[in-house]
This record gives structure tokens, C-alpha cells and sequence, in this order.
């Protein structure tokens, strides 16, 4: 049963558990329902990660123990057995953070990794097949923030990310995996082969089924560790810059779609200016009192979703309908804009930023 307006409000306010199980049942409604594969959570995790991981957590995992979602193509993972890939990606790896213990949370089903630090919480995205590690110093600074804490817990969650997509057709990986090769089991992975790190191509016929394990730490041994830019850094100064009526960091667009912040507008029609460097940063002036409203800024890398994830639920303005960008940062991470404004949508943090006026906080998480 829905929640009314007030009733969401409420409990995304003190981040309570109906917060959390409405935020999964949406996940389960955009086509990621569980497989009913999921090993159960044993006292042994409970016993350690009470003290570590926030409630929202252990209450999703109490509900679903480690399961699988939308055909494997998304799982929450056992940190236990994933701890040999977490160590060996992240040996030798000058991640920007305290030294600490990370554990992995959730993974994609090409092994993505949502890792959460036991100071910094979810400060650090792993992309093996790419070789990248983003942080995300946004989310570890609100760790000292309980309710920020809860919630971000649930989003790691819940906040499903998309794998690569072949090159030439531009169908997702996983997608053409789950209809040709079968769906994985929970110490599986689509790998490719040879690796993406040998060829720098990505192609379905280069997609076999992998122990999950094996493969990565392979991934990790093969090829040196990006670390990557820290989004969230970046979008708060993009942020500033609008709140205080400034240049920001964004690029113009070219294509009728607009650029990206630090990127470059693509080839085609001449469009409308993103937040910053671009043409007509002052149809921006919409998005001024959204940099007030805590959460609009994102507290994360992630792969930009082609689905809409945490949205409509109550914010100023128009669903986006789609968001992504083929730019300078790798593999289509980045932004989407619409005609007549510019926006950004993170998955996780649950926000979007439109320019004309358009734009809202949904969720602040």
C-alpha cells in the first residue's frame, strides 16, 4: 500500500524502516524483483555488522538475506566471501580516505561494487572491468549525520546500477547474457574475454559466465588501478557556483542536449549550456534555491541509471525521462539534459536539478 505525501515525508524524515521497504518495493517494481536464491544472514554477520553497518541494512538483509535481483542482474553480496576481491582491488590503491576495513554490499551482475568503509561508509565504487575506483567523499562526510546514515545505507541498497553495453549494438551486456548465456548464480559474473583491459572493446561475443571470485581478483592482478574523479566533489563546487550565481564546471553543449560538468557538448545541433562554462548558464537561475535544500547535491559515483530510480515521489517539476551521457567520462557515466534546461539525476542521493525552473529535492538521501 502506498503511502500518502505526508506519510513518505514522515518517514523519510527519521529514515524508518517503511522508508526503507518502500524504497525497495519501487527497486521490485522497476523489474528488479528478488530470485528467491538468497542465502540467509547468519548470526556470525549479524553479530559483527550490527556494530558497522546501519540498521537500514541489516533490515534488508533480514528481509532478503543475499539475494539477487532482476534476473542476477543485481545482488546484494555476502561481505564475508566478497572480501578477497575488496582486498585485492584496493591493495595498493591511494584511495583518498582514513584507513579502515571496506566490505562490499552490492555488486552488478558484471561485478560493480558498492563498497562501505566502517568510517567512511559508502565512499568508494569499484568498476573491475574498467580497472576504475571511485570515491565519494560527499557520502563519508555525511556519515556523522545518524538519519544521513540510515538512508544511505538503504540507497546502496537499493539503488541498482547498470552494467556496460556492447559497443557496436549498444545492448546491455547483462541483458544479452541473461538471454543467451543464463541467468547467474550468486558466485557468478559475465566476464569478458579477452578482458576489456587487453582489447578496450566491449562485445557480447567476448561474454562468458565467470566465477565470480576468481574473476575479479584476476581483473584486479591484470591492469593498473584508475582511481577515479570524485563526483560528488565536483558537483557540490557545480552547485556553489549556481547557488551563488557563478561560473561552475560545466561544458556546452553541441547536440540539442547540452554539456556535462568538466565535459565537452557532443557533435550535432547547437544546444542550450550546462551549469557553468556553457552558453546560457543564466537559464540556470531556476536552480538557485536548490542548493539550500540538503541532498540535492549527489553523494556519489554511479553509473547514470537509464531507469528512474527514487523520483516522483515528492519534488517541483517534471519527471526526467531519460539520463545519460556519452561523453568524456567512460562508458556513458555521466548526464543527461533536456531541451530547455539542464539536469542531473543521481540514482542513489535520489535528486534531479533542471534548469527554467524546473527541479526539486525527492528524497534528500
Amino acid at each position: 500500500m502506498r503511502m500518502s505525501k505526508e506519510e513518505w515525508y514522515q518517514a523519510w524524515l527519521h529514515a524508518s524502516p517503511e522508508w526503507v521497504d518502500a524504497n525497495m518495493d519501487d527497486l521490485v517494481e522497476e523489474g528488479y524483483a528478488p530470485m528467491g536464491v538468497g542465502a540467509p544472514v547468519t548470526q556470525e554477520h549479524v553479530g559483527y555488522f550490527q556494530s558497522v553497518l546501519p540498521a537500514s541494512v541489516l533490515h534488508l538483509w533480514e528481509r532478503f538475506g543475499f539475494e539477487g535481483f532482476g534476473q542476477g542482474r543485481w545482488w546484494f553480496t555476502d561481505p564475508f566471501r566478497w572480501a578477497p576481491v575488496v582486498q585485492a582491488w584496493l591493495e595498493g590503491t591511494p584511495v583518498p580516505f582514513p584507513s579502515q576495513r571496506w566490505w562490499c554490499l552490492a555488486r552488478s551482475a558484471m561485478g560493480t561494487m558498492e563498497l562501505w568503509g566502517e568510517v567512511s561508509g559508502p565512499a568508494l565504487t569499484v568498476e573491475p572491468v574498467l580497472g576504475r575506483v571511485y570515491p565519494d567523499s560527499g557520502s563519508a562526510g555525511d556519515m556523522a549525520d545518524p538519519v544521513m546514515r540510515e538512508r544511505k545505507g538503504a540507497t546502496t541498497l537499493v539503488s541498482a546500477s547498470e552494467d556496460l553495453d556492447d559497443d557496436d549494438t549498444g545492448v546491455l551486456v547483462a541483458d544479452w547474457a541473461i538471454d543467451n548465456l543464463g541467468v547467474l548464480g550468486a558466485d557468478q559474473v559475465y566476464g569478458l574475454t579477452p578482458a576489456y583491459c587487453f582489447t578496450g572493446r566491449v562485445s557480447t561475443s567476448q561474454v562468458g559466465i565467470e566465477d565470480a571470485v576468481a574473476h575479479l581478483v584476476f581483473l584486479a592482478q591484470a591492469q593498473d588501478h584508475v582511481l577515479g574523479p570524485d563526483f560528488s566533489s565536483a558537483a557540490a563546487q557545480a552547485a556553489a557556483g549556481i547557488a551563488a550565481g557563478g561560473p561552475g564546471t560545466g561544458g556546452s553543449g553541441s547536440d540539442g542536449t547540452g554539456g556535462g560538468p568538466g565535459g565537452d557538448g557532443g557533435p550535432g545541433d547547437e544546444g542550450t549550456g550546462g551549469p557553468g562554462r556553457g552558453r546560457d548558464a543564466g537559464a540556470l537561475a531556476g536552480t538557485a534555491p536548490l542548493a539550500q535544500a540538503r541532498g540535492w547535491a549527489p553523494h556519489g559515483p554511479r553509473r547514470w541509471s537509464r531507469r528512474q530510480r527514487q523520483c516522483g515521489r515528492w519534488w517541483a517539476g517534471p519527471r526526467p525521462q531519460r539520463w545519460w551521457w556519452p561523453g568524456p567520462w567512460p562508458r556513458g557515466r555521466g548526464f543527461r539534459f533536456r531541451p530547455g534546461g539542464w539536469g542531473h539525476v543521481h540514482p542513489r542521493a535520489g535528486w534531479w536539478a533542471g534548469g527554467a525552473g524546473v527541479g526539486g529535492v525527492c528524497c534528500g538521501a
